[in-house]
């Protein structure tokens, strides 16, 4: 049996399959009419949608045929991505490439095969469109122009489904913002206007004024903060950009920010223990790191008075996992359920009346997520709440490199 070769592109040519997001997808009418079409107007009974990946070949549709997948050393279609032009087979028993493939000697039994290869619009050979049979056969000129012409199409959904998903993914992206800016941003600045408008209409003193020059501040500083924030995550999101991951120490990142934030923390008489050892270098984008441990923190200062709140870390293999936990309110369980839920937009107000919707703790999770790790939070009404997320830690080949 002759093992395929693989195309010259083959690194750029997987890379462009990968980008299509359809490998192990569900099953999609469109693609299935396809195949059916295929196998009608080929009177054939068998037809194929076959995507070549690394080490197998995998239908995105299929008809006549049981499984889903078959190792790409024994795919007839492995052999039509070497090419630009339909690939036919008359009688496998007699080509030297195919005559003891166990396709062949065995289920299905494949005699007659007919391939057109899958050119995605960058030229790439994605994997074929085919029709098989189990007695020799052979098509007809109009037979092999339809099959020609379905091919075409299979790739015009294969590129119309990645649209689509594209203009669902920054819809998505869209809301969240929209979401963001319509509760958690503008709130300080309603705040801040309403207090300009009392001092316009002379209810201030100006021993007043310096009161309440601090909650001025905060409101300010919070939205310049979360605009940051959102600014940062929103291109990373609608540009794809890769992470500028590099390594770094977490005891200095948690130090720079307990401090930046004292002001804060020393507003409502809360203290932050910080029991980050010095340890290993982690591995991630810096600033999501600093957003996610400012959130973390400034979400259990928002929830605690005159209490304390602890950041740990701890070494899990892979991992290092982090926790920020308070002796604050707590998280009810219906809410804790829906903390990360973009739908479910919470607001609950602080220990001191603080306004917020939550959304910045969905921010933190997408960050975390962005950079190899993950977030979630456990909480008890009499204890109060922990938040955790991992951040991967610096890998010997990775600092090789």
């Amino acid at each position: 049996m002759a093992i395929p070769k693989k195309p010259i592109d083959e690194q750029d040519r997987l890379s462009e399959l990968f980008q299509f997001s359809i490998l192990d997808s569900e099953p999609e009418q469109d693609f299935d009419e396809i195949v059916q079409l295929a196998s009608a107007i080929c009177e054939c009974p068998i037809s194929l949608i076959s995507l070549i990946d690394q080490n197998r070949q995998w239908f995105k549709a299929r008809i006549g045929l049981n499984v889903s997948e078959t190792e790409r050393n024994v795919a007839f279609c492995a052999h039509t991505i070497l090419g630009k032009d339909i690939m036919i087979v008359e009688d496998a028993t007699k080509d030297n490439r195919f005559f003891d493939n166990p396709l062949v000697s065995g289920k299905p039994d494949i005699r007659f095969y007919a391939g057109m290869p899958l050119i995605s619009s960058a030229g790439f050979n994605m994997g074929s469109l085919c029709v098989i049979d189990s007695k020799p056969n052979s098509l007809s000129e109009s037979q092999i122009n339809a099959l020609k012409t379905l091919s075409r199409q299979v790739i015009k959904q294969m590129e119309l489904r990645k649209k689509n998903k594209e203009l669902a993914r920054l819809t998505d992206i869209n809301n969240k913002i929209i979401s963001v800016i319509s509760h958690d941003y503008i709130s300080p600045l309603v705040s801040v206007d309403s207090l300009l408008t009392l001092v316009e209409k002379d209810e201030f003193s100006l021993e007043e004024l310096k009161e309440w020059a601090p909650k001025v501040r905060e409101s300010v500083q919070r939205s310049i903060d979360l605009s940051s924030d959102l600014i940062k995550w929103s291109v990373t999101k609608i540009q794809k950009n890769e992470c500028q991951n590099e390594s770094f120490f977490l005891k200095t990142i948690s130090e720079e920010v307990v401090s930046a934030n004292q002001s804060l923390f020393k507003a409502k008489n809360n203290t932050v223990i910080n029991l980050i050892e010095d340890g290993s270098s982690l591995w991630g984008e810096v600033n999501f790191v600093k957003i996610i441990c400012r959130n973390l923190l400034l979400n259990a200062n928002k929830y605690t008075s005159a209490g304390t709140i602890t950041l740990r870390s701890k070494d899990t293999g892979n991992f290092m996992e982090i926790c920020i936990s308070d002796n604050g309110v707590g998280i009810k369980k219906e809410k804790l359920e829906q903390l990360f839920q973009w739908k479910r937009t919470l607001s609950t107000p602080g220990t001191k009346g603080e306004k917020g919707s939550g959304i910045g703790l969905l921010l933190c999770k997408d960050l975390a997520e962005s950079i190899g790790g993950k977030l979630w939070a456990e909480s008890n009404q009499e204890t109060g709440a922990s938040f955790y997320f991992t951040i991967p830690k610096v890998q010997m080949t990775g600092l090789l490199k």
